[in-house]
Parts: C-alpha cells; sequence; structure tokens
C-alpha cells in the first residue's frame, strides 16, 4: 500500500526515499534501500515485486513489466 502523501506503493520519503517490500506470507517486510529519486525507489519496488511474486505482482509502473523481465532475465544468466 502507498504511504500517505506518496502515490506509489512500497515507497515513502523519510528524507530520502526509501523502498521496501511484504515478503510473500509472512509479516515482516525487506528493505530495499533509500534512493535520491522516488522514481528509482519505484523502480526498486517493482523490480523485488516481480522477482517475489512473479506476472501477478501489482506494480506502479505496469508498462515497464518487459523492460524489467527482460533485464532480470539477463543478469541472472551471468
Amino acid at each position: 500500500m502507498a504511504a500517505a502523501g506518496c502515490q506509489y506503493r512500497g515507497v515513502r520519503n523519510w528524507g530520502k526515499w526509501v523502498s521496501d517490500i511484504s515478503q510473500p506470507g509472512r509479516k515482516t517486510r525487506i528493505c530495499l534501500g533509500s534512493f535520491e529519486l522516488v522514481e528509482m525507489a519505484v523502480v526498486a519496488h517493482d523490480v523485488a515485486a516481480l522477482r517475489l511474486r512473479g506476472h501477478d505482482a501489482r506494480l506502479n509502473f505496469p508498462g515497464s513489466v518487459n523492460v524489467i523481465s527482460r533485464n532480470l532475465h539477463q543478469i541472472s544468466e551471468q
């Protein structure tokens, strides 16, 4: 769920933009890091969501799923 004052899922502003995601089937959250730009935090969340939930993930930028998936596939082959 998006934090108050932020329109993106898994992102909030604590001086820097912070991104985190909940682990499937658990109540714990994974901290993805802090970022200078909100877009960087959003992409970090979307990448983690795809890795954890696959194509069932609820993304902030659903139109970028093909680009993110292609890049994740290339990284996993290295």
